[in-house]
């Protein structure tokens, strides 16, 4: 035997009744809507894509500013190194030359001359310290380089070139001045001194090193 059952409907579940939009007519008048001291305050908007642009522009001005900087210190690096081969004799043109030949290792100079610059403070007052060092050295036949400003900086102001004696000679014989007789003399191979009575043009100043 086989008891027949009863399919069930399938049917949709009840949803709940959707709720009922006043009309405008049923809407309390404005008199007996609450304060607007009472409700809850808007949240601030914040203008994000004028932020980003500024941001954008700020950074580009920087990095404008620091390309800027970078060159004009190269270029004063460059001015620092030419004028110190030029205190050495070379001129704008050989340079140019002998870095490009190789003769001069041009990069070797740049990071003393940087150095330099940073201590001086100025391109001016790098160059002027260069001519007092080259000028100190160069009259006592000695070499130098940028470096050997960094070693004479703390007595940069003291240093002078070295002073020139001249001695007097006459036909390759020394000369000696007397101060007590006012006249001059002349010391032969014997160590004799004879007076001078020949005409001042003719004695002959010799550098003495």
């Amino acid at each position: 035997m086989v008891k027949k059952v009863k399919r069930k409907s399938l049917s949709s579940p009840k949803l709940p009744p959707l709720p009922r939009i006043p009309l405008s007519s049923e809407l309390p008048p404005s008199s007996e809507l609450p304060p607007s001291s009472e409700l809850p305050p808007l949240p601030e908007l914040r203008p994000l894509p004028e932020l980003r642009r500024t941001s954008r522009r700020t950074s580009r001005r920087t990095s404008k500013r620091t390309i800027k900087k970078k060159k004009r210190e190269e270029t004063d690096i460059q001015k620092i190194v030419n004028h110190y081969f030029q205190t050495k004799g070379f001129s704008l043109e050989k340079i140019k030359k002998d870095a490009k030949k190789k003769k001069i290792i041009y990069s070797r100079f740049t990071r003393p001359a940087k150095q330099l610059l940073e201590l001086a403070g100025s391109v001016k007052k790098a160059q002027k310290a260069i001519d007092i060092v080259a000028g100190w050295a160069k009259s006592r036949k000695l070499d130098y380089a940028i470096e050997t400003v960094f070693k004479k900086w703390l007595e940069i102001d003291k240093l002078k070139p070295k002073e020139i004696v001249k001695k007097p000679f006459f036909e390759n014989k020394p000369m000696v001045w007397s101060g007590n007789w006012k006249k001059w003399y002349v010391i032969d191979d014997s160590g004799d001194w004879l007076e001078f009575v020949g005409d001042e043009k003719s004695i002959e100043w010799r550098k003495m090193k």
